[in-house]
């Protein structure tokens, strides 16, 4: 009995003992000043901002509601693009009152560059547990409450492509922009958004969902599709109609869209999917991207990237303090050994005909010519890729989507006849 009353002994000391490492190891950053600040960024860093409040002392709480806390931090970390945060260097002292102070490193990337600086957290216990005295300086050292953050960007200008004597292949050029302004349509409003959808090939319920964004007022211009600049015939009609208004846009312009669809490819707005492939690269959700041929092959060379500025502003408005800054810097520009009237040629001779044609420099390997037939207007996903002519492409049987030069065919006895011509050229009668 005495032997069996000594190994239930240990066994309950033996369970105490692990109920009691357990329960450090869940509530030790409670006790623990360096824990406690180690858990709170972790909260940050993965955009827990509840958990965060629930570390905040109930003094500080009485200065800012939870949805207050979770508004601000969510809006400053997630407009500065916040990312890869990391807090190193983390000390504890005690203050005078008998607080407790912790210093600690803090660098993340934003949308302007890193940012890295030293700050510092005060410490309370209440109920024998260490809470954090928040303010908006655990943010930024200089933040104060009554304060905001601001990001403020140039956007940098996408490099052109040029074929091989200079011709602008694909670069910034002008559209036509086609909007409404509310308070001028006539009285007959539905009639005239109908008459508007069936010129521009678009719905009428998109004009109408545009025409109901918040913002607009009755002298609002409200874009509803882009058209190409000398499309006169068109314009003209569309001006007949009360409350259409016209003007010029910045856009990707290919002036050799056919000639050079499939080689040259198009920008389109960039996707989610896409956003989140790129983190860190400097999209937003307003940017374009290159979606097919060498404007997605030389995207990261052509996109350049945005200048950046992040900032505190006072109660006013005013701006107080630079937090980060990145310059702009424009795409670059790039050269190929196309020359674009000799695919234009080649273009205009097999432009009815499936099929595919290539010309290379046989002396020095490059690529003069590479042409896919039918083609497509690359300038019609720039102007907006209707819903009826994008299923008038996809649905052709000659598929001009397609691009024939990347598949892979066996020349077979169409070569046959090349062979012979260069034997003859070199009078080689037999082998």
């Amino acid at each position: 009995m005495n032997k069996t009353k000594i190994l239930i002994a240990l066994i309950v000391v033996v369970i105490v003992t692990a109920l009691t490492i357990i329960g450090f190891g869940v509530f030790s950053n409670k006790a623990d000043p360096t824990g406690l600040v180690t858990e709170y960024f972790s909260y940050l860093a993965n955009g827990e901002y509840e958990n965060m409040y629930e570390l905040i002392s109930e003094s500080s709480k009485q200065t800012i509601s939870k949805d207050d806390f979770v508004t601000r931090n969510k809006n400053i970390y997630s407009g500065i693009d916040m990312a890869n945060l990391e807090v190193s260097n983390i000390q504890d002292g005690e203050t005078e009152d008998g607080n407790t102070k912790v210093t600690y490193d803090t660098s993340m990337e934003t949308s302007a560059g890193k940012v890295s600086f030293s700050n510092e957290m005060t410490l309370i216990q209440e109920d024998k547990e260490y809470k954090i005295l928040w303010s908006s300086k655990l943010i930024f050292p200089n933040l104060g409450n009554d304060e905001k953050i601001r990001v403020s960007s140039i956007s940098a200008k996408r490099g052109s492509i040029y074929d091989r004597n200079g011709k602008v292949l694909a670069g910034e050029g002008v559209v036509s922009s086609v909007g409404l302004v509310p308070g001028k349509m006539s009285e007959n409003k539905q009639d005239d958004i109908k008459k508007l959808a069936e010129l521009l090939d678009i719905t009428e319920e998109k004009i109408n969902s545009a025409l109901g964004a918040s913002y607009v007022k009755d002298d609002t211009f409200v874009e509803i599709s882009k058209v190409s600049k000398s499309n006169y015939e068109l314009k003209d009609k569309l001006l007949q109609i009360k409350g259409v208004m016209i003007t010029d846009a910045k856009a990707r312009v290919y002036d050799y869209g056919e000639q050079a669809a499939h080689l040259i490819g198009y920008v389109q707005n960039i996707s989610a999917d896409e956003l989140k492939e790129n983190a860190g690269k400097g999209y937003t959700e307003s940017s374009i991207i290159g979606k097919s041929g060498l404007e997605k092959v030389f995207e990261d060379r052509l996109k350049g990237q945005d200048g950046v500025e992040i900032y505190i502003v006072d109660s006013n408005g005013n701006k107080r303090k630079t937090i980060a800054q990145q310059d702009v810097q424009n795409g670059e520009d790039i050269k190929l050994t196309i020359d674009i009237d000799l695919q234009s040629y080649i273009y205009e001779q097999f432009k009815n005909d499936k099929g595919c044609a290539a010309l290379i420099n046989p002396k020095t390997g490059e690529v003069l010519a590479l042409c896919s037939t039918p083609s497509y207007d690359t300038n019609d996903y720039i102007l907006g890729m209707t819903t009826n002519k994008w299923n008038t492409l996809s649905e052709r049987e000659d598929k001009p989507l397609y691009n024939r030069y990347q598949a892979t065919f066996a020349p077979g006895s169409s070569f046959k006849p090349i062979i012979g011509a260069i034997a003859l050229t070199n009078r080689i009668y037999h082998c």
